[in-house]
């Protein structure tokens, strides 16, 4: 059976009167008939009624219309349509994450993605990446970039590909003014605070970043994935603050490190009070083996769990060069 795409299905219903006709592009797909006082109208698929007073008037839709509708004969005529639906579906692909919204309304993809639009309706689709990840386009039924029209001419099925987004080149709030939220995974909690939290004076800005006993917790850690530039050398510096209870006599050591991809760089596995710097200390760590990669640098702190002392470390003012 051909479907209709648009409202091109109109029955003419002569109330009132013993005679009554339909008219119709497609005679299996709507069909009237006369049921003692009542008309009663039929339709196949999915579609929404509509009624008007005139092939030219104002159509609106019959609300909660289903087929068979039936009507009851009154003394003028009124017109009648079948406005075909379609089903809209939204296939979302790739590595990365995000969401899909159409206007009008009906598809919102995370949960929502796929929906019934009439015949002959324009839907625009848009797109949303979630953090970390970009939009790559459409596919399926649709190409190019966000937003898309669709035109709604039949069943469609559109393809959305997310892709994890490639870190930025340098690191991203290296001197964590930017706050919490940006740039930084931070492990077992939030590490970044305003130093006046803490009770000291920041190396630059006002936000540092805490690695010390938190809530029970034996270690903590920062980092983050970097695109390292082609430069070569290439260091990474960073401010520190080291202050240290563990006495040196004793093996129950705390353990420091800067690592890259998991190496270590900088590791200090016998840190104790000799090693607090009494306020801010420069350091930096080569890292040209790396250079023109992605990687991950993480600074760590760790100590046993039954040791009762511990040690806190304060990070500042991270950031590349190619000057030791």
């Amino acid at each position: 059976m051909k479907a209709l795409n648009t409202s091109l299905v109109i029955v003419l219903a002569l109330f009132g009167g013993e005679s009554f006709r339909a008219k119709s592009a497609d005679t299996n797909r709507i069909s009237i008939a006369r049921d003692a006082g009542q008309f009663v109208i039929r339709w196949d698929g999915n579609g929404i009624l509509e009624k008007s007073d005139s092939p030219l008037g104002i159509w609106q839709i019959v609300t909660g219309a289903v087929s068979p509708y039936r009507i009851e004969a009154s003394g003028k005529a009124a017109f009648y349509r079948v406005h075909n639906l379609f089903t809209l579906t939204v296939t979302k692909l790739g590595n990365g994450s995000g969401s899909v919204r159409s206007a009008p309304d009906g598809i919102f993809c995370g949960e929502n993605c796929s929906a019934l639009f009439p015949g002959g309706a324009v839907v625009t689709l848009t797109a949303t990446a979630s953090s970390g990840s970009r939009f790559a386009g459409w596919g399926g039924d649709a190409s190019g970039i966000d937003p898309c029209e669709i035109t709604i001419d039949a069943s469609k099925n559109v393809v959305a590909t997310f892709d994890l987004a490639p870190p930025p080149v340098g690191l991203a709030n290296g001197d964590f003014e930017d706050g919490p939220e940006v740039g930084w995974e931070q492990a077992p909690g939030q590490l970044i605070y305003p130093a006046s939290a803490l009770g000291i004076q920041a190396a630059s800005g006002q936000y540092v970043a805490y690695l010390g006993p938190i809530g029970g917790s034996h270690s903590a850690q920062i980092g983050q994935m970097v695109a390292l530039p082609a430069a070569w050398p290439l260091y990474l510096h960073f401010a520190v603050w080291i202050d240290s209870q563990e006495t040196c006599e004793v093996g129950l050591w705390d353990t420091m490190g800067l690592y890259v991809n998991g190496q270590p760089v900088i590791e200090n596995s016998r840190l104790c009070w000799s090693d607090s710097t009494e306020g801010w200390k420069w350091g930096s760590a080569d890292i040209s083996l790396w250079a023109g990669q992605t990687v991950g640098i993480v600074f760590a702190l760790s100590s046993p769990q039954f040791d009762p002392l511990g040690s806190q470390v304060v990070l500042d003012a991270i950031y590349l060069d190619n000057q030791p």
